[in-house]
Formats: C-alpha cells, structure tokens, sequence
C-alpha cells in the first residue's frame, strides 16, 4: 500500500510536468498564457500597500536591483514586507494584468511538494545518501 501512494505521487507530478512541458513547446507566449488562463482559476491576491521607508528598506537600493534584475531578462519584481507589498515593478514587455509564464517554477513547487508528501509519509528520509534510492551512482 505504501509502495502504491508513492507511486501515484510520482505519477501526478509526471503528468503535471508533462503538461507544462506541452504548453512550454507552444512557441506564441500569448496562447500560452489563454491556454492557461482556461485550465486554472487565477486566484486574486492583494496587498496592503506601504513604503519601502515604512518597511526600513531603501527604495534606491530596491530600483537598482530591479533594474539589474531586469537586464538579467526578469520580468516581475515584488517585495512584500510584513504582509504589506512595499514594491512592485515590471518590465517594459509585462505589467499586473499580463499573465507570466511559470514553468520553471511550477516544476520547484511540484518538486518540493513530493519531497515533503514523501517525507511526511516516511517513504524516503533527507539524512538517506541519494544512492539508497538511486543505487547506479554508488
């Protein structure tokens, strides 16, 4: 029975990054986002605002690493201090009501959440050396 939830876990997280590798093969950004804007609800989330002052953090300090992060091909940069967004910037190509692609971080989120449902459960421990589960490499 163990054997079987783990095994239905792996597969819910292969299924879901197949999927996300298909809408990542669809080259036109913006089918992609409508495609994904019709398989998932989009959840609303706001913030009460304040400054980076407010918040004990520089706001030329936070414009320059935008910017950096910007020329780095960034296209959102948020901070959010004490349950409060104290900035909010986006590149020339994107804005707040554009849809982000987010492969690359869905693929952690999926990942990281199989580890911990496998862990939770006790099928694998993080003191375990890789080669009990992969014993190829030992």
């Amino acid at each position: 029975m163990e054997k079987r939830k783990l095994l239905i876990i792996v597969i819910s997280a292969g299924f879901l990054l197949a999927g996300l590798a298909l809408l990542y093969i669809i080259s036109d950004f913006d089918l992609r986002a409508k495609l994904l804007a019709k398989l998932f609800d989009y959840p609303t989330v706001s913030y009460v605002s304040a400054s980076p002052a407010d918040e004990g953090l520089d706001p030329e300090a936070l414009n320059r690493l935008a910017n950096t992060m910007f020329d780095q091909r960034t296209n959102a940069f948020l901070v959010v201090r004490g349950g409060k967004l104290v900035y909010e910037q986006y590149s020339k190509t994107h804005g707040v009501n554009k849809v982000h692609y987010t492969a690359a971080m869905a693929k952690a989120i999926s990942g990281i959440t199989t580890l911990l449902v496998c862990t939770t459960e006790g099928y694998l421990s993080l003191d375990d050396p890789l080669w009990k589960y992969y014993p190829k490499i030992k």
